[in-house]
């Protein structure tokens, strides 16, 4: 059975399921409502797990990743921040909104230009981000990450930085009337809510305009895919070549040994 199922099946009727708004998106908020129906209520509440490991002693719950960021080159990326920023921004002005809220950690390195190490084996960094329709735009991440460079890459770009944790505040704060649009899929309880209880916000979900943009490759951003390919495709023959050597020889391989 699913979660929702099993909730039904296990719990009295009126029964309340507290979650954490920071971490479950909306769309599967959404879903698991539909399904627990008037069954089971779910409510936000604080997380019971991090508020467990924060008093063991013996097993440190991890801080937040805190490595630097660095910069994806113009010869890379095809396309400078400023010219990304604009285009994201004549999209806003097209619909009618004001403000994109980006949940997507590739949503945000990909706008900015910048990659990062805080995902094992993925380049990206841990940040938020609202680009607005005049071409700026804000992130939300630790200042502690960004080299001098870094920062005048962001600045050069009419990008703003502000704390990590400072976002649900920002949305909250908003004083005069705003359009936000953001991807349900992607934008957890937490910052929806604070939007929704915002009443100069009103809100559009629908899928992430960057998400589209990415889509479309510019010519350096295709030429880096071929490279990519030939470089894989060289590693996997090389690697072929030595497993039929190994086979050959009368070596029993397996997938521990391949892999190493």
């Amino acid at each position: 059975p699913t979660a929702e199922q099993w909730l039904v099946k296990n719990l009295p009727q009126g029964a309340v399921v507290g979650f954490d708004d920071w971490t479950l998106s909306v769309s599967v908020y959404q879903q698991i409502s539909a399904e627990l129906a008037s069954e089971v209520r779910l409510i936000p509440t604080e997380s019971l797990v991090d508020m467990v490991w924060q008093e063991d002693k013996e097993n440190t719950m991890p801080t937040l990743p805190v490595d630097q960021v660095f910069i994806h080159e113009l010869q890379y990326a095809g396309r400078s921040v400023a010219d990304k920023l604009g285009d994201l921004a004549g999209q806003l002005r097209d619909q009618k909104l004001d403000r994109i809220l980006l949940t997507a950690l590739d949503d945000v390195a990909w706008l900015l230009n910048l990659r990062g190490t805080d995902v094992d084996y993925n380049p990206v960094f841990m940040a938020y981000c609202i680009a607005a329709a005049d071409g700026t735009a804000e992130v939300f991440m630790d200042s502690g990450k960004l080299t001098p460079e870094v920062q005048d890459h962001l600045a050069t770009s009419g990008v703003t930085v502000r704390p990590y944790m400072e976002v649900a505040a920002a949305l909250a704060s908003t004083a005069h009337p705003l359009a936000y649009t953001f991807d349900p899929s992607l934008c957890n309880v937490k910052l929806k809510q604070a939007l929704q209880n915002n009443p100069a916000v009103t809100c559009t979900e629908q899928q992430s305009l960057v998400v589209h943009m990415k889509a479309i490759k510019n010519e350096v951003e295709l030429a880096g895919m071929k490279a990519c390919h030939l470089r894989d495709g060289r590693a996997l023959a090389r690697y072929f070549m030595w497993l039929e050597d190994q086979i050959a020889a009368g070596q029993e391989g397996t997938e521990v040994t391949g892999a190493d």
